[in-house]
Formats: structure tokens, C-alpha cells, sequence
């Protein structure tokens, strides 16, 4: 069979990024932090890990095949591999129900040791917001006529988990405003929760699931996961490898949102700090630092502070704002390999991929748990999370203490630019 694999073409290729903006922006990254050559030395790694990843754990060889045979012997793995954890570690059949299967999803990751501790919103504050923008439409599905009845017999993070799905953008739009309204003041420290969001709730979050293709979603400003129970039995398929990378995924998310919360509560001033949130809760958050003319997102200092050895992780430019369990990030596939070593194969490879018939392979662990949970045909397969973590992995390698405590450090104090994803 013809080989239709490009030379890599270096990291432009693989983002897709425009030229020669992309190439203009890693001249400015060199001379910025002095650090040459790593475009280089980052592609022939990416390389070399997509290589070695396909000799070891595929019963093929890349050179002599298409794109398309190596997505379908990585589809086969993933299968492999979803089922081995519903058999061995879930301790359930192949043919367990899909309510079985997301139980014992939340079950294994509450037994996880991942960082728990949350700034979150305190839960008077939080039912203060909806008994002034009382939720009809919630209400109505659940048949209360006053939102206090509600708040006393409703969890309220189910009831915040529903606002999305239920309410319309007027009423979003409205009731987001109290969130540039609130103070450090009005936050607690608290432990991430993983909540099942029950079946009565589903006529509600059905549009969602059906759009995302899953069931997982997040609280940033309450420090909750949400796994939304669903009898749509399409999501069954590959749904143990797919739900658990994600309920990791979005729980180191409301921690590294959690970070940033607790950050600018203690170096904004308090009448400030709302308008921070509000932003970050809409949006993304990005410190106002820029390295190379782009914005940094608080998510790549996180993964630069991950990648350090314990030691190091506390660097005095965050003191006494932060503590260095807030600084804690990995990978969902990186914390599960701890606990699942036939997942270790997937260790550090989110950024790993390769061209082939001028689109993407990625080995990104969701990506490809999601293209196969979702059924997706090679020509639609996934590479979003591949290339994002791509992006966040270069600037992260450009990173070094002294670029954070001379840009970082000056900049602490200041609020938040209108986010937007680093894109050339």
C-alpha cells in the first residue's frame, strides 16, 4: 500500500499555524529567553515518540502504511484497552449497563489521590444569586413555584449544573452579571466533588450530550465535576476509556481555575476580583504577560510548574499567594497510569503526532478515546486536544524561572486582558 506520510515539516505543519508568523513568533521566543534551537530539538522528540509508540504497540509497520491503517490499529488498541479496564479494574461484564459503567468511573477516580483542595464559591452567596435571578425554566421542569422550595430540596450544584442546559441566553446574560459583583470575601476553601447529576434531569442536558458526543462537564467558581446520567445508550460504546481521562481531565481543570481564583483574590483589589472572575467563567483565563507578543494562558504556567521536580515547585515569585499543591498539574493519562500501568503507554505523548495525507495523527489519549467512543471515520477523526497541548507544550518549554520572575512578578498585581486562545 502507498505511503501517503509527509516529512514531519516541523511544528507549523502540525498546528497548521500560518507562516511566517509562526516562525517569526519562535525568533522572538529565542531571543526573549535566550533558549535556541528548541523548535528543533521539540520536533525531532515528536518524531521520534510517534515512531517508537507505533513500533512498540502496533502490529504494524508506519512506513509501509497509510494513515488511515495506522488510525484503525490505534482505534483497535483503544478498544483493547477500554475493554480491559471495565474487566479488570471496574470488575464488571463487557456488557455492564452504561449507569454501571459511569458509577464505577466515579467510583475509581474518588480513589485517586489527585489534588483536591478548591477556592470555591460559598454556598449562601450562590443560592443569594438565583433567588435573584430565580430559574424559571428549572423551576417549571420540577415543578416549583418559588426558588426558595427549590434551594431547600434541590443540591444546589445540580441546580448551578442545569442553568446552561435550562435557561436561555437572556437570563444567562443577566445572571452572569453578579459574578463581576463578588469578593474574595465570598469564597471558601473547600474539596473538588464529583456529582452524578440524576435522570430527572435530563430532559434538560440531553442537547448537550448529543453536541459534545459525552456526559462530563464542570463548576468552575462551585469546584465541581458533573457527570450527567443519560439513557441514551449510544454513549455506551468505548464509554469506560472515554469518561475516565475526562472526570481527570476536568478535575485538574476546576484545580488550575481554583489556582487562579485564589491567586487574584489575594494580589487583586477586592473590587476588582469579580470582574476577573466573571471574565475567567465566560472565558479562559490569561495572565497579562506576554511572551513573543502572545498572551500566556495561566494553563501553561501550570504545565511549566508541573513538569519540575517537587522541590522546585514553589518559586517565590507565587509566595504567600499560593501554596505548592496549588501549583500541582498532570495529565488525566499521566495520573491514570498510576493506577492502571497498561495506560503508561500514553504517558507524555498529548503533544505527539504526525502527518499523514496532510491531516493530523494524534496520540493524544482523548482524542483518540473520543474518536472512538464517538465512532468517528478516519477522515473525521480527532486532533484538537493534540494540537492545543502542542501549543501550550512550546511555550511551556520556553519558559524558565527567570522569564516568570521578570515578566510574571510585575505584572501580578494587574487584572486580567479579554481572554482568547493563542492562535498565529
Amino acid at each position: 500500500m502507498k505511503n501517503n506520510q509527509k516529512e514531519l515539516g516541523g511544528l507549523a505543519e502540525l498546528l497548521a499555524a500560518r507562516q511566517p508568523l509562526f516562525d517569526l513568533t519562535i525568533e522572538d521566543l529565542e531571543e526573549i529567553t535566550g533558549k535556541v534551537g528548541l523548535q528543533t530539538k521539540l520536533t525531532a522528540e515528536i518524531e521520534k515518540k510517534f515512531k517508537n509508540f507505533i513500533d512498540r504497540n502496533l502490529e504494524i509497520i508506519p512506513n509501509n502504511k497509510s494513515g488511515e491503517d495506522i488510525y484503525k490499529a490505534l482505534m483497535k488498541l483503544i478498544r483493547e484497552q477500554n475493554d480491559l479496564v471495565i474487566t479488570k479494574y471496574f470488575g464488571l461484564n463487557l456488557d455492564a449497563s452504561l449507569d454501571q459503567v459511569l458509577s464505577a468511573c466515579i467510583a475509581f477516580v474518588d480513589k485517586m489521590e489527585l489534588p483536591s483542595r478548591v477556592f470555591r464559591l460559598k454556598d449562601a452567596k450562590a443560592k443569594e444569586m438565583l433567588i435573584n435571578n430565580p430559574p424559571e425554566k428549572i423551576m417549571e421542569l420540577l415543578g416549583y413555584d418559588n426558588v426558595k422550595d427549590l434551594l431547600k430540596n434541590e443540591r444546589l450544584e445540580e441546580v448551578y449544573g442545569a442553568l446552561r442546559f435550562a435557561e436561555g441566553d437572556e437570563w444567562l446574560e443577566d445572571f452572569n452579571k453578579q459574578y463581576s459583583k463578588l469578593r474574595p470575601d465570598d469564597f471558601v476553601d473547600g474539596k473538588i466533588e464529583i456529582i452524578k447529576m440524576p435522570l430527572k434531569w435530563a430532559p434538560l442536558t440531553k442537547k448537550f450530550i448529543e453536541k459534545k458526543k459525552h456526559n462530563i462537564t464542570h463548576l468552575k467558581e462551585l469546584g465541581v465535576v458533573l457527570v450527567l446520567e443519560t439513557e441514551d445508550e449510544e454513549l455506551r460504546h468505548g464509554l469506560a476509556l472515554k469518561a475516565l481521562p475526562l472526570i481527570v481531565h476536568y478535575f485538574y481543570e476546576v484545580h488550575l481555575y481554583s489556582a487562579f481564583f485564589r491567586l487574584k483574590a489575594r494580589t487583586l483589589p477586592a473590587s476588582s476580583f469579580g470582574k476577573t472572575l466573571e471574565d475567567t467563567i465566560l472565558a479562559d483565563p490569561k495572565l497579562d504577560i506576554k511572551i513573543a507578543g502572545e498572551h500566556i494562558h495561566w494553563r501553561v504556567v501550570q504545565r511549566y510548574f508541573g513538569k519540575l521536580d517537587d522541590a522546585k515547585k514553589h518559586p517565590e515569585i507565587f509566595e504567600p499567594h499560593l501554596q505548592p499543591e496549588d501549583l500541582h498539574w498532570d495529565l488525566a493519562e499521566n495520573a491514570l497510569a498510576r493506577y492502571i500501568p497498561e495506560l503508561m503507554i500514553w504517558e507524555d505523548l498529548d503533544y505527539v503526532g504526525a502527518i499523514y495525507d496532510d491531516l493530523p495523527i494524534s496520540l493524544n489519549m482523548m482524542d483518540l478515546t473520543l474518536s472512538f467512543a464517538n465512532n468517528n471515520r478516519y477522515k473525521d477523526h480527532l486532533f484538537y486536544h493534540f494540537r492545543e497541548s502542542l501549543w501550550n507544550e512550546i511555550f511551556a518549554r520556553y519558559m524558565s524561572q527567570d522569564v516568570l520572575e521578570d515578566m510574571l512578578l510585575a505584572k501580578l498585581n494587574n487584572a486580567l486582558v479579554m481572554p482568547e486562545r493563542i492562535r498565529l
